[in-house]
C-alpha cells in the first residue's frame, strides 16, 4: 500500500497503476490520478451515485478496488456511448427526482455551455437535499481556452462559480491541473512532486478546477 496525501492507493491494482498502459510519472497522468482520488474521496459513503458522460471512466474501479467500497446504485450515463445508459442532460436524465444522492460531472460541463441551465436543473431535480455535485472543468485563466482543440467554450473561474452559486452551495474548489510548464521543464525530482506542486498552484490561475457543491 502507498499513501499519497490522506489516500492509500492499493498498488496492485494494474488498472490505473500498470506504468505500461498509463505513465503515472508524467505531469499531466499524474494530476488526472489526484483528480480521480478525489472524486472518490467524496463519493465515500454516497448510496446512489449519477455520473454524467462517463464513457471511459474508472470512478466505479477505483472505488471498489482502492476504496474497498461499492454503493448501492451507481449509474453511469453518456451521449454517445456503448458501455452507459443513454442521456442527453441539456434534455432529461432519466430518473426520478430527488433520488441520487451525488452526481459527478468530470470533464463535461464545458461541452454543455449552451444549454447550461436545462443541465444544472436537471442535475438540482435528480439530487436528494443535502446531496452533492461533483465537477471538474478547464477554467481559462487568461482568457484563452485551455484546450481549445477539442473544445469551443470554457468557463472562466468567476463566472463557473457564478453559475453553480445559482443552484447550489460551493463547498470545495481546488485546482487539480495548471499548464505552467512541460514535464521536462519541472525542477522537481519525481512526479508527485510534481502533482503535489500543480495542486498547490495559485487557484486564480490553475487550468483545471475540481469543485464540490451541495443542494441545500
Amino acid at each position: 500500500m502507498k499513501k499519497i496525501g490522506n489516500s492509500i492507493i492499493n498498488n496492485a491494482n494494474k488498472d490505473f497503476q500498470d506504468f505500461s498502459k498509463c505513465d503515472y510519472r508524467n505531469h499531466w497522468s499524474f494530476s488526472i490520478l489526484f483528480k480521480n482520488i478525489m472524486i472518490c474521496e467524496a463519493l465515500i459513503g454516497k448510496e446512489f451515485i449519477v455520473e454524467i458522460g462517463a464513457s471511459n471512466s474508472i470512478i466505479p474501479k477505483m472505488l471498489k478496488e482502492n476504496f474497498n467500497y461499492s454503493p448501492h446504485v451507481y449509474k453511469r450515463f453518456d451521449i454517445d456511448s456503448s458501455d452507459c445508459e443513454y442521456c442527453d442532460i441539456t434534455d432529461y436524465i432519466p430518473l426520478n427526482d430527488g433520488c441520487a444522492s451525488a452526481v459527478v460531472m468530470s470533464e463535461v460541463i464545458e461541452h454543455v455551455y449552451t444549454d447550461i441551465e436545462k443541465a444544472m436543473n436537471e442535475v438540482y431535480r435528480i439530487l436528494v437535499p443535502k446531496g452533492i455535485f461533483i465537477l471538474t472543468t478547464p477554467t481559462p485563466p487568461d482568457g484563452d481556452l485551455v484546450w481549445p482543440d477539442v473544445h469551443e467554450y470554457e468557463f472562466p473561474l468567476d463566472k463557473l462559480k457564478k453559475i453553480i452559486s445559482n443552484y447550489f452551495k460551493i463547498e470545495i474548489y481546488r485546482p487539480w491541473h495548471n499548464r505552467i510548464a512541460k514535464t521536462s521543464q519541472f525542477p522537481f525530482p519525481s512526479a508527485l512532486n510534481k502533482a503535489v506542486y500543480a495542486l498547490s498552484y495559485d487557484i486564480e490561475k490553475s487550468t483545471q478546477i475540481f469543485m464540490i457543491a451541495r443542494k441545500l
